[in-house]
């Protein structure tokens, strides 16, 4: 592996960039949870750097978690809840922080879980205007920074359907939201 001038050791998210430059993929994503010992604008830029150097753009970033909750029942089904509002509040800014991320790293998406809410879920409309305004909200700012939000069909809490889905990219409303 080729390891280019980096600023204290080697880290798992330049283990990565090495591994990918070497199969020939085309691109790269990073999920900002993984591997990223700093999320510094000087370990950011390194590795912006890095990826130019292989010739690989970054196809997105990705922030944690989705905004909503799961829980289970007696009788084990899987239902959605909402997040505790802290909780919602910080994903909310997690993602938001991607987006810098993204801008800063070149990035034109960054990626975000929106599963299904399942259907013997209390409160069912509620919840799902949550995830709506949620992602409004994410996508919005966004917009401002010229980073598209992608939805990713993986759960918070179920996986979405194909009609979850087409419901979101409806509900939501943003040109910048996409699947």
């Amino acid at each position: 592996m080729h390891k280019l001038d980096t600023p204290g050791s080697y880290s798992e998210v330049e283990t990565l960039v090495d591994l990918i430059h070497e199969l020939r993929f085309d691109f790269v994503d990073f999920q900002l949870y993984r591997g990223f010992p700093s999320r510094g604008s000087d370990f950011l830029l390194h590795l912006k750097l890095k990826c130019q150097r292989y010739g690989l753009p970054i196809g997105f970033v990705a922030p944690e978690g989705g905004f909503l909750g799961s829980a289970s029942t007696p009788q084990g089904d899987v239902i959605g809840v909402p997040l505790p509002a802290e909780e919602l509040r910080t994903t909310i800014a997690g993602a938001k922080n991607a987006v810098d991320v993204a801008v800063l790293m070149g990035a034109p998406l960054i990626r975000i879980f929106g599963g299904g809410v399942p259907e013997q879920s209390e409160d069912r409309d509620q919840l799902w205007q949550i995830v709506v305004s949620s992602f409004q909200e994410v996508a919005d700012y966004a917009a401002s920074k010229g980073v598209s939000v992608g939805l990713h069909n993986h759960a918070p809490a179920v996986p979405p359907t194909g009609d979850d889905i087409l419901y979101l990219l409806e509900a939501v409303d943003r040109q910048n939201f996409t699947f």
